[in-house]
């Protein structure tokens, strides 16, 4: 596969891929698009080049496929990725979306739609299929956002966020992490603020919600 490939388009069956592929290299500004046929030899291809996509078929990636996306992510990081979903996946897309992995398009939307997601992504921005936007819940439309949020917090106030998810005070936080309570307070007020949350019990929740709160603590305070 060429150093240059931006785009991995995954799916099992060789003449789908290789359409969708054809589809999308005749958009030069998306760069060099290749196929493989699942998302484990992405995954391959991702660590090896300059992979900045991958588009997969949700019936691809199993029963629970924000899982499945959840370890490519931890195996890959900073690769987006496009679900495909037919119409009968809708449920899929509500969970991937509560999971903050919200570039879903219906399959029966067409090309355009497909090629504006991928568009926006390599943009660096978000997308969702216009005619699945709609559908989505505002709840999870709010804990997409707050999850974006959180990944674009500092590597200290993460590490708040991790420590009030585990129940601790001000003063419990203040001395885990050797600083003086008005900064413990003062970092907390910021954190409500950035994540447009009304108190710590919401902080708290968020963060078993997404995942902080399970991580090893090491890893937060790495993650810059």
């Amino acid at each position: 596969m060429a150093d240059h490939a931006t785009v991995v388009v995954v799916d099992p069956c060789r003449l789908y891929r290789e359409a969708l592929v054809k589809l999308l290299s005749h958009e030069k500004d998306l760069g060099k698009v290749e196929g493989v046929s699942n998302i484990w030899e992405a995954l391959t291809v991702v660590k090896t080049n300059n992979i900045r996509l991958v588009i997969c078929r949700g019936k691809d990636l199993g029963f629970e496929p924000e899982k499945s996306l959840a370890g490519c992510k931890n195996v890959a990081s900073g690769v987006n990725y496009i679900v495909l979903l037919e119409d009968d996946e809708i449920e899929k897309a509500y969970t991937l979306c509560d999971s903050g992995f919200c570039s879903c398009v219906m399959l029966s939307s067409g090309a355009s739609e497909l090629i504006r997601c991928v568009r926006a992504l390599l943009r660096g921005e978000t997308y969702m299929d216009r005619h699945l936007d709609g559908e989505i819940p505002d709840v999870i439309k709010m804990s997409r956002y707050q999850k974006r949020c959180l990944d674009e917090l500092s590597k200290r106030e993460k590490e708040i966020v991790y420590w009030l998810s585990q129940g601790y005070s001000n003063g419990q936080i203040a001395k885990a992490m050797v600083l003086s309570e008005k900064t413990v307070r003062n970092h907390i007020s910021r954190i409500l603020k950035k994540l447009d949350l009304k108190d710590r019990v919401q902080v708290a929740v968020l963060g078993w919600k997404t995942g902080l709160a399970e991580k090893p603590l090491k890893d937060i305070c790495c993650d810059e």
